[in-house]
C-alpha cells in the first residue's frame, strides 16, 4: 500500500492492524514514521514499486495505490513502468 498519508491512519482507525506503506522518497518515508511513531500498526519501507522483489509473492492481502500509477504514466518510459508496477501488484495480491 502506499504513501504516509491519511488514508493510512484512518484504516487504523478502522480496524486494520498491519498496514505496510512504500514510498519511493525516503525523504516521505522519514516523515511519515516521525509523524505516526504513536501507531504501530504502520509500517513504512523506502522502495521502488516497480521492484519489490524484497516481498515474496501473495504477501499482501490487499494493495491500495493512492497516485504512483498516474505518476508513472506521466514519466518517462511510461508504459514499461507501468507495465512493471502492475506486475508486481498481480504478484503480491489476487486481484478482486
Amino acid at each position: 500500500m502506499l504513501q504516509g498519508a491519511v488514508i493510512s491512519e484512518d484504516m487504523v482507525k478502522d480496524g486494520y492492524e498491519d498496514i505496510m506503506n512504500i514510498d519511493i522518497s525516503s525523504v516521505a518515508i522519514e516523515l511519515m514514521r516521525t509523524k505516526y511513531e504513536h501507531f504501530p500498526q504502520l509500517k513504512y519501507l523506502q522502495m521502488d514499486f516497480r521492484d519489490m522483489s524484497f516481498f515474496s509473492d501473495d504477501t499482501f492481502d490487499c494493495i491500495i495505490d493512492k497516485g504512483t500509477l498516474d505518476s508513472l504514466m506521466c514519466g518517462n518510459s511510461a508504459l514499461l513502468s507501468s507495465a512493471q508496477m502492475l506486475g508486481e501488484v498481480c504478484r503480491f495480491s489476487s486481484i478482486l
